[in-house]
């Protein structure tokens, strides 16, 4: 197994993703609840009472009670996630499912993982640098999972943009409104973009169809965001009111945040949306229940799993 995060090791949900994370750190892993146990007895984290008490879940602040709520938690996620999930949960194990046994099937749901282990510093050799390319690789997970839920027209739509797609703002706003069949407003365009204006704090755009893509069903805005702050560092993103006046949009618009992190603590999903204007949030959990890992190209798998790989050859591993 991984070792426990350096910090945060108090947050149930974080303990959860930890022995998630050491079930995806080598092919075929899985991580069995009395190892789990050991651990936390062994680490004097928790409250050490009398012996006789010392295997009984209900004894709050206890090694045993910590344990059975991190089982809990991952039975939960396995409800969330459903057929996604890459792991099958029973009362004594966590273990891999046979489709997902392989960093490369999992690869997806691993990085985002990753991703928040480093900009949460649960471990001291793990960071997420600013310029980290992964930061834009999750933007095309993102793009890869609401393809798969909406099942209309998406694209990525942010910097570095791939080839292919013109230069200067103004075009590459023509671009994506062409891609929806919609028309750009030239006028205010000219007006509102500022200059080197490279995305306008918009990474992806979904279509939600209702049997179909005609006019006056929603379109989904989206703003990625991977940094340890990014509920209040990305407050007005994406910026819908000026995106309104660059396209003549045909439908209702609807504001999305997607973060890499899981946010199930109480009212952390209400806070967040309250915080980004109502917006909709798409947590890890709603991000991998439409299962990406099928939809994002063997190239990106290919650099994802380098990516991956790398990362935990940098997480210290319990000493058997």
């Amino acid at each position: 197994m991984l070792q426990l995060p350096h910090n945060e090791w108090r947050r149930v949900e974080v303990l959860a993703s930890w022995v998630e994370l050491s079930a995806l750190s080598y092919d075929n892993a899985f991580v069995a609840r009395g190892e789990v146990l050991d651990t936390f007895n062994d680490s004097t984290l928790f409250d050490n009472p009398k012996r006789d008490v010392e295997s009984d879940s209900s004894v709050a602040g206890t090694a045993a009670a910590m344990a059975a709520d991190v089982w809990q938690i991952l039975a939960r996620r396995e409800r969330l996630v459903g057929v996604a999930w890459p792991f099958t949960l029973d009362g004594d194990s966590l273990t891999r499912k046979d489709t997902h046994c392989t960093l490369g099937s999992t690869v997806a749901y691993t990085t985002m993982l990753l991703m928040e282990a480093a900009a949460k510093g649960w471990y001291k050799r793990l960071s997420l640098p600013k310029a980290d390319r992964v930061r834009t690789h999750f933007e095309f997970i993102v793009a890869a999972s609401l393809s798969r839920s909406c099942k209309g027209r998406t694209t990525r739509f942010g910097a570095p943009f791939p080839a292919g797609w013109p230069r200067g703002f103004s075009k590459r706003a023509k671009h994506l409104a062409d891609y929806f069949g919609l028309t750009v407003e030239e006028g205010k365009l000219q007006t509102l973009a500022v200059a080197q204006q490279q995305d306008a704090s918009l990474d992806g755009v979904a279509r939600l169809p209702f049997g179909d893509e005609e006019a006056g069903i929603p379109y989904l805005l989206v703003q990625c965001a991977t940094s340890k702050n990014w509920l209040t560092n990305k407050l007005g993103q994406p910026m819908v009111a000026l995106w309104r006046q660059f396209v003549s949009w045909d439908g209702p618009i609807l504001k999305v945040v997607a973060v890499p992190f899981v946010l199930r603590e109480q009212h952390e999903l209400y806070r967040a949306s309250l915080y980004h204007e109502y917006a909709i949030i798409l947590d890890r959990l709603r991000i991998s229940s439409t299962a990406p890992d099928l939809s994002i190209s063997d190239e990106l798998k290919t650099t994802l799993v380098d990516w991956c790989t790398r990362m935990f050859q940098r997480i210290p591993v319990l000493e058997n």
